[in-house]
């Protein structure tokens, strides 16, 4: 256990009554639970009486408490202040609000800083050198550094007179001449501009065996190019536009070895399973300039072993809008792959109309077709998905059956055991209504239900309009 601890906005609500540990509820909206000060870390606090509209009123009291993980609770360990005349408050029924302070005996009745309580009078205050937080006794006393030397004549060596412009060492405090070992005075000749420099050592040139350029970046060296006059990886990155569409593996950006960003000015849809002759620490930017969109595929065996990506998603592809997205990789020469360490998908990407995307549980049939199709658009954030469908006069028969279900893009899988939300709709021409969506883990759709009360979708004819708009956790 530390001292008391501080944090910025703590707040939380309690219903405790009587002189026990608050057990708190909740942190007040703005604010930060005491979950931050740590499990059976210790720390000020001032808990208020509340009307309904969260002013103070009533009884109060500032204390040292101890925050307690279980409950969670924060113990009253010692009362600083109160309504109770300084005593604990035995608190009524209702809601109070207990918030971290720093309360006026921290910083004593004169303004000054209060110390530990086991601090020594005329010891002097240190930091603590772990956290640089804390005031402690540094267990030294005024009367130590009594009579020590004062050092106002900085400019005076030890034992001799004090130096000023007009004067200099004399004597056996330094020797002047022009041999070695002797100081250099007045117009001496080697303190002559017309001296000749010492070569520059050979061994510092370029191929010597200690020569100060280096190819390779790192602390404190000086860059050397290679024979194309290029540096090489760390120095500085390159830039290159491609323009290929497709499907490309092991696909060649032409600059090996270089930190490189990649303009993609792919006028359709360009899919990347790989980039050939990556270099260990090397770093690649992948940039969308062009009208179609791009997407990565995840460890994707149409590209060789070491060239081949680590995404956030594990399951298909991380896409890049068209013209908006970007994807940096950094080369693990350990791992022989390259690693996506940063990614913006840019903007939404609308999915185009396919009737297989819509299908229904059991023998139930689902009819989309492509004059209902409104919208379809979808963005991930590292392994969020954000789905926006809308569906207008499709239709349902077969044998009716309670779910609907709308296919996930680019290959993608559920993450968690077991998801769920809300969507609207409108069935067989009825009133709209909300239903429930849901997920399981390792599903490629989302299922649609409507009611508990009603299970089953209803036949209908071009009178099922169906409007999504949810965020799916993937893998």
């Amino acid at each position: 256990m530390t001292a008391p601890l501080f944090f910025d906005r703590v707040q939380e609500e309690s219903t405790t009554t009587g002189t026990g540990s608050y057990v708190l509820a909740g942190a007040v909206t703005g604010y930060q639970s005491f979950a931050v000060v740590g499990d059976s870390e210790t720390c000020y606090y001032c808990a208020t009486d509340v009307d309904l509209n969260g002013a103070a009123a009533g009884d109060w009291e500032v204390g040292l408490g101890t925050y307690s993980n279980s409950g969670p609770t924060l113990s009253r360990d010692s009362i600083q202040a109160s309504s109770n005349a300084g005593s604990p408050v035995s608190w009524s029924p209702g809601t109070r609000r207990v918030a971290l302070v720093a309360p006026a005996s921290f910083f004593g009745t004169t303004g000054n800083v209060a110390g530990p309580a086991s601090s020594t009078n005329n010891h002097l205050a240190a930091f603590d050198g772990t956290t640089g937080k804390l005031l402690l006794d540094s267990g030294i006393a005024t009367s130590a550094i009594s009579g020590k030397q004062d050092v106002s004549e900085k400019n005076q060596a030890n034992g001799y007179a004090g130096l000023s412009g007009s004067s200099k060492l004399t004597g056996a405090q330094q020797v002047y001449g022009t041999a070695a070992n002797t100081a250099c005075e007045g117009d001496d000749t080697r303190l002559s501009n017309a001296r000749t420099p010492t070569a520059h050592a050979a061994s510092h040139q370029n191929g010597g065996g200690d020569e100060v350029a280096l190819a390779t970046a790192t602390a404190n060296a000086i860059p050397k190019a290679d024979a194309n006059g290029q540096l090489v990886v760390g120095w500085v990155a390159k830039t290159t536009t491609k323009t290929d569409t497709g499907s490309q593996n092991d696909f060649n950006v032409g600059q090996s070895g270089y930190n490189t960003i990649v303009r993609l000015n792919n006028s359709s849809d360009l899919t990347i399973t790989g980039l050939a002759n990556g270099v260990s620490g090397q770093r690649v930017t992948l940039r969308s300039v062009g009208a179609g969109s791009v997407f990565l595929q995840h460890q994707n065996a149409s590209s060789s072993a070491g060239n081949r990506f680590v995404n956030f998603l594990t399951e298909g592809s991380t896409p890049l809008a068209a013209g908006a997205g970007v994807a940096e990789y950094v080369y693990d020469g350990s791992a022989s792959r390259w690693v996506l360490v940063n990614h913006s998908q840019g903007k939404m990407i609308t999915r185009s109309f396919s009737a297989g995307d819509y299908t229904a549980s059991g023998s139930m049939t689902w009819t989309v077709g492509s004059g209902d199709f409104d919208t379809y658009a979808y963005e991930v954030v590292g392994s969020l998905l954000y789905l926006a469908v809308r569906l207008n006069s499709t239709s349902v028969g077969g044998t009716l059956s309670n779910a609907l279900r709308v296919a996930l893009p680019n290959n993608w899988k559920c993450s968690p055991s077991h998801g769920n939300g809300l969507f609207s709709y409108v069935d067989n021409n009825g009133a709209p209504a909300q239903g429930h969506l849901s997920y399981s883990d390792g599903d490629t759709f989302l299922s649609l239900f409507r009611s508990l009360s009603a299970p089953n979708w209803s036949a209908s004819t071009d009178a099922t309009v169906v409007s999504i708009g949810c965020v799916v956790s993937l893998k």
